[in-house]
C-alpha cells in the first residue's frame, strides 16, 4: 500500500485524540455502511478488498476507484472501541473520509 503525506489545520490534528476516545467511549457505532460497506458510497460499486483478511483490511470500488478501510465485523464482534483504539491518526483519519463519503452518497440519493 502507498502513502501520501498531507497537511491538515493543526487544530483538526489536534482533535483527533477527542473524536478518537468519543468514538471509543460510544463502542464504535457508526452505521455498518461506513464500517464495512459491500457497496461503494458514491457510485454504487462493488467493494473488493486488497489485503489480507484481518481486523481492518482495505477495499477499494471496481468501478470508481474509491478506497477506504474496511473493518471486518465479524472478528471485531460488537464493540468497535477496541478497535478504535488500535488504529493510527492515519487510519482513523481515512475512516473520517469513509463516513464523509457516506454521508455524501446519501444525500446525493435524495
Amino acid at each position: 500500500m502507498e502513502y501520501e503525506g498531507v497537511r491538515i489545520p493543526r487544530y483538526a490534528y489536534d482533535s483527533l485524540p477527542i473524536v478518537k476516545a468519543r468514538a471509543i467511549a460510544n463502542k464504535g457505532r457508526l452505521p455498518e455502511e461506513v464500517l464495512s460497506p459491500q457497496k461503494c458510497p458514491l457510485c454504487g460499486g462493488k467493494m473488493q478488498g486488497t489485503g489480507a483478511p484481518v481486523k481492518l483490511e482495505y477495499h477499494e470500488c471496481a468501478s470508481c476507484g474509491y478506497g477506504q478501510p474496511i473493518f471486518n465485523l465479524e472478528q471485531v464482534k460488537t464493540d468497535m472501541g477496541p478497535a478504535l483504539a488500535d488504529l493510527g491518526k492515519g487510519a482513523f483519519m481515512a475512516l473520517g473520509i469513509a463516513a464523509l463519503a457516506y454521508l455524501v452518497g446519501k444525500a446525493l440519493e435524495k
